[in-house]
């Protein structure tokens, strides 16, 4: 089996870029499935020589940006969860940022009628969650 070395994310967000021994390059689909794996079987890091954690608050914010919650950023940086709370809020607030701009988004599509409409993100998923039941 080729092992393969991280090189970066792709420009589209989407995949990461993986290399081989030689010169082949690959691209692997930043899915859920990859993302789950990395949530269940975390990366343990090494205790700091002092007994403390290796990890810096901006690798914790890292993680919470990548979607670990709060207790998970804890267990992996050997921290207690209260001083990962004090460093998650402004990634929070980045979070619920860019959540917003997505949901102001305006998207075009047509009625039942079939004439062009145009809504926001917001309100075109809030129509279809209701036309679905879910509230």
């Amino acid at each position: 089996m080729q092992d393969l070395r991280l090189i970066g994310v792709h420009e589209d967000g989407e995949h990461l870029l993986l290399a081989g021994d030689g010169e082949e390059r690959f691209r692997l689909p930043i899915d859920d499935q990859l993302r789950d794996g990395l949530r269940h079987h975390p990366r343990r890091p090494l205790p700091a020589e002092d007994g403390g954690s290796t990890l810096r608050p901006r690798d914790v914010q890292a993680l919470i940006r990548g979607g670990a919650s709060a207790e998970e950023a804890a267990e992996r940086a050997g921290w207690p969860v209260e001083k990962v709370h004090r460093y998650e809020g402004p990634i929070l607030a980045e979070r619920e940022h860019i959540a917003g701009l997505a949901r102001r988004v305006s998207v075009r599509g047509r009625t039942p009628g079939g004439a062009a409409s145009v809504q926001t993100v917001e309100a075109r998923v809030s129509a279809r969650l209701t036309d679905r039941g879910v509230p």
